[in-house]
Formats: structure tokens, sequence, C-alpha cells
């Protein structure tokens, strides 16, 4: 593999971080940018002092910071994003500014990368809506329902007219539900998880019936790894997810075998808040019924792969949030922005 200087954006967030892992293991340059919003510096406390990395704090709406970052790279992986539902329900505006300038600005400074092979950027599974499909497939109508899948549907738009006019490839990666090791709080599955720590019961809503694609982290950033030497001279978008489908129902069941925590259903409507659950946790308004998505396409292009299977990756998340718990009280506080 060809050493590459590479610019990555929010990698001291929960994905990021990890691609930093795989990059900085396969002998790249990383050159770090976080705001600190989201991503934490634990996240990457354990490479600090790598040879290979340097870290910035900076934000990237801020297009004087944004040019200061210099132009020697191979490739810019853009993951700095607004990536919560509920945040982008309270306050779209943040949303669509962080998604949508943000990018323009990073893929902005594309242009003035002269040396600059590729483009990798972070999309979402968002992007489809309510599923058409029993395998969500990159040909699918785009019709998302929350302003969350607006933005990142507008960030591949961008992409598309950067693409065509520096002539190297974009790639978007539509992610289906990342889970792993530094997964920030406030998804089902770290609320799962949180509640059966503390000794609380996990708090179901209605039949839990709506159906989740989970992908691990470490194969979501192996699909970062694979992009840097891949052949394909086209970019475009590819569904990054497990293709395996679970219920709700069945993600608790699941925590439930691994703490012997006890399982409540609560019947909330959408849009109201629980009454067990605290800080008012809402059922999510427009949630989606079933996100599947086929994988095929990343198979076959980018010759990627999920290779963690789902029981030994909850397994690995459940034990590292327990560590984090045990070990560090401040840092286990700080998880629960």
């Amino acid at each position: 593999m060809v050493k590459m200087k590479i610019l990555l954006t929010g990698g001291c967030g929960f994905i990021g971080s990890h691609i930093l892992d795989t990059y900085l293991k396969a002998g790249h340059e990383v050159v770090v940018v976080d705001n600190f919003r989201s991503g934490r510096i634990e996240n990457i406390k354990h490479n600090l002092g790598h040879k290979n990395l340097t870290c910035i704090f900076g934000d990237i709406l801020k297009e004087d910071f944004v040019r200061s970052l210099g132009t020697d790279y191979d490739v810019i992986n853009h993951h700095a994003a607004q990536l919560e539902i509920t945040r982008c329900m309270d306050f779209p505006q943040e949303d669509i500014t962080s998604n949508m300038i943000g990018t323009t600005n990073i893929f902005e400074h594309a242009k003035r990368c002269k040396k600059l092979k590729k483009v990798i950027y972070a999309s979402s599974a968002a992007v489809y809506g309510q599923a058409r499909s029993k395998l969500q497939k990159e040909t699918d109508p785009i019709d998302p329902h929350w302003i969350y899948g607006v933005s990142k549907y507008g960030t591949e738009m961008l992409a598309k007219i950067y693409e065509q006019n520096l002539r190297i490839p974009f790639f978007g990666l539509r992610y289906s539900i990342v889970y792993g090791p530094r997964e920030w709080y406030g998804r089902v599955l770290t609320l799962f998880i949180r509640n059966a720590l503390e000794d609380r019961k996990v708090v179901v809503f209605g039949e839990g019936s709506e159906v989740r694609d989970f992908v691990n982290v470490k194969d979501a950033a192996n699909a970062n790894l694979l992009i840097l030497n891949s052949k394909n001279m086209e970019g475009g978008a590819y569904n990054i997810s497990s293709g395996s489908d679970i219920t709700i129902r069945q993600l608790a069941e699941k925590i439930k075998v691994a703490s012997g925590c006890e399982i409540l259903t609560e019947d909330v409507k959408e849009g109201e808040p629980s009454k067990i659950l605290n800080k008012n946790r809402i059922r999510l308004p427009g949630n989606l019924l079933y996100l599947c998505q086929d994988n095929g396409k990343a198979r076959k292009e980018l010759g990627w792969e999920p290779n963690m299977g789902f029981d030994s990756g909850l397994k690995e998340e459940f034990n590292w949030y327990r560590e984090a718990k045990k070990t560090d009280k401040g840092l286990w506080e700080r998880m629960f922005y």
C-alpha cells in the first residue's frame, strides 16, 4: 500500500477515530481536524504522539480555518457532521449549516489540493426514508423524511458536482446503524446499554417491531481503508451495512442476555415523551419502520465485506462501556452529553 497523506475531518468522533486507527496502522500520515462538539480527545488518546498524526482543533464552518489546513494531501476524508436525528428536529438550521456549508467548505478546499486523488465522505441510510424494498439498494428512490437525510443527500449532490469539476472520484458512504466501542450516546443501542449497566430497566416503545441494520464500526473503518487503493475512478454512493436485520425487541433481548436486565414495554405515541426514561426521552416522530441495506455494490466494487458478527460486536461494545464505567467515572459522565 502506497503511503498517503490524508486530511480527516471529524477524526476524534466515533467513526472517525476508528478510521484514524485503521489509517495509522496501515502507515498513512493523517491530519485530524475536529471541533470537539461530539468528538472526544479520549477517542484518540492511544494515538497521541504517533509520528504520523497531527491533530488540529478547529471549525470547518470557518473558511479561513479550512484554508489554513494546507493543500499537500493525497486524500480528503470528510466525516465531520451533525449526526443526531433528535437534534436536527430541534435545530434544523444547525443541521443544514453543519452538513451543507461545512461540506461545501471542505469540497472547496479539495480544489486547492493539486495532488488530490480522491475524496471520501460520510452519507447515511437516512437518504432513503421509509423503505420500499426489503433491502435498500443505491438505485432505490431517494425520499428522506428527516432534515438530517435531506442534508446528507445534499452532500451527495455537492459531491457529484465537485467530482465532475475536479475529475477525481468522490466516494459517499451510506452507513446503516454503525455501532461499537466509543459509540456516542443517544441512540437505541447505547440507551439500552447504559440503562442495563446502571441497573435500570430497558424500555421498548410499543411492540419494538422496527427493523434495523447494524454494521460494526471496525468494518465501516475498513471500507474507508479499501477505498484508498480502489481502482474505481467513478466514485459514487455505497451502502456500508451488514445486510442483516434485527428488530428493536430482539436487540433488547440480546441486552437482557448480556446483562440480566429487565425489559419493560411502554406504550408511547410518536413524538411523545417517555414516562419511564429520564430526560424526557421522546419516541421519534416519523420513525423508520424498516432499515436494511443491500451491500452488494461495496462487495463487488470495493472488495469490502462486513466481518464482525453482531453478537460478537455487541459483546465487545458492552464490555467497552462496562470498563469505561468502572475505570473512568469522568469519561462515563462525559459520554452521555
